[in-house]
């Protein structure tokens, strides 16, 4: 159903406990508590209600969006040349600022701090900021908030292909520890209430702190992760494979619970929700709302004067094996039963059987010996009935 009008949002409970929730393409951001959900496309920032999937409002920036971000009540939109803009959720705009370039990269905090990649620097924008503080670091390509609020772990690529993950203080951007050298690039992180971060590279690892070993999570084998995301429980890791495949597993990863591929379409990040559903952001500012627990799946209504757009989708996952259970086996017989018990069991059985048999039997026949008597008194009443009327007939003769 289309919304009829202004919509009322209760507030949540602060708490720096929640990172923000974004992609870290940034191209979908989704309300943990299910309100509302934001996708974007080019100039264009589109939100939607988090029930219905109907459009609530949209608005042009004036440069393509680099990303979006929910950060307590608030929608965080940062343009490609830095510009920052600031909604609340019924399309009131709070605050205008600048990042004072253009954006690699960028994460935000649940108090909406902003810390954003540049081309040879970092940059850190608090809220209330209407300018950005500097943190000299180059060559990040990407970056994500512990969920406490107060650590950043950036991937950096050095000009020689040198590939690192680097801890910083979130309050100044002093590196924590030594960094971690990797075999290729790093290009998203995500962090996990539990109290770690993963990264892609040419698998999945986690970073638990500067001084521990980097540890395996997946691969996607000769395919290309391009986004990752925790849930906000902490229970589930999606992932973006290529260009057109999300897959959803348990954290820590068993079975994938969720495998989503678009033959026609190209994905443009990954987002978790409330527990269980996902947001699927497709480029051309469209998206797909899906239930990990049963593949169910919502698409978001098209805004007024956008074109509408259709598209083919493959959906699989555990929930299928949940649907359609395999035969189960014969029930083991009884412990603790021998073959003279069983015996003696199977006899009483028998003569069981045998009473009811004989029962059947005396009915039957009970049945057959009224049934011949009322045949009995039928003939006998005809036979008199013939002598009756031979009677009368002698005598009138």
């Amino acid at each position: 159903p289309a919304a009829d009008g202004p919509r009322s949002f209760s507030p949540p409970r602060r708490s720096a406990y929640h990172a923000c929730h974004m992609s870290q393409r940034g191209q979908v951001a989704y309300d943990p508590r299910g309100r509302i959900f934001v996708v974007t496309h080019d100039e264009a920032l589109l939100v939607h209600d988090g029930d219905s999937e109907a459009p609530l409002w949209q608005e042009t920036i004036d440069e393509t969006i680099a990303g979006v971000a929910i950060a307590g009540d608030e929608i965080v939109v940062l343009g490609e040349e830095g510009a920052v803009r600031r909604f609340t959720f019924l399309h009131r705009e709070l605050a205008r600022a600048s990042l004072g370039g253009a954006v690699r990269t960028f994460a935000v905090r649940e108090d909406g701090t902003i810390v954003a990649a540049h081309d040879d620097h970092l940059s850190l924008l608090r809220r209330n900021d209407l300018a950005a503080v500097p943190l000299y670091h180059r060559g990040v390509t990407a970056l994500a908030w512990s969920r406490d609020g107060k650590r950043v772990l950036v991937g950096k690529s050095s000009p020689e292909g040198e590939h690192q993950l680097v801890l910083l203080d979130g309050a100044n951007g002093e590196p924590q520890g030594a960094p971690q050298t990797l075999a290729s690039a790093i290009t998203a992180i995500a962090s996990s209430p539990k109290g770690f971060f993963v990264a892609n590279g040419d698998h999945i690892q986690r970073f638990t702190a500067a001084d521990a070993p980097l540890t395996h999570v997946t691969r996607a084998r000769e395919h290309v992760i391009t986004d990752v995301a925790c849930s906000a429980e902490g229970t589930r890791l999606a992932m973006q494979i290529d260009r057109s495949r999300v897959l959803v597993l348990d954290d820590p990863p068993g079975e994938a619970l969720l495998d989503v591929s678009y033959p026609q379409r190209v994905c443009s990040g990954v987002a978790f929700g409330p527990r269980p559903w996902i947001a699927i952001a497709l480029a051309g500012g469209d998206a797909n709302k899906v239930n990990v627990d049963t593949g169910a799946m919502h698409r978001s209504d098209t805004h007024p004067g956008r074109q509408h757009n259709r598209w083919l989708v493959s959906v699989a996952g555990a929930f299928q094996k949940r649907a359609a259970p395999g035969p189960t086996a014969a029930p083991a017989r009884p412990a603790g039963l021998d073959e003279a018990k069983l015996e003696q069991q199977r006899r009483a059985q028998r003569a069981v059987e045998d009473a009811e048999a004989q029962l059947r039997q005396q009915q039957q026949d009970d049945s057959d010996r009224k049934m011949m008597f009322r045949i009995g008194f039928i003939v006998l009443g005809i036979l008199l009935g013939v002598l009756r009327a031979c009677a009368r007939d002698s005598h009138h003769y």
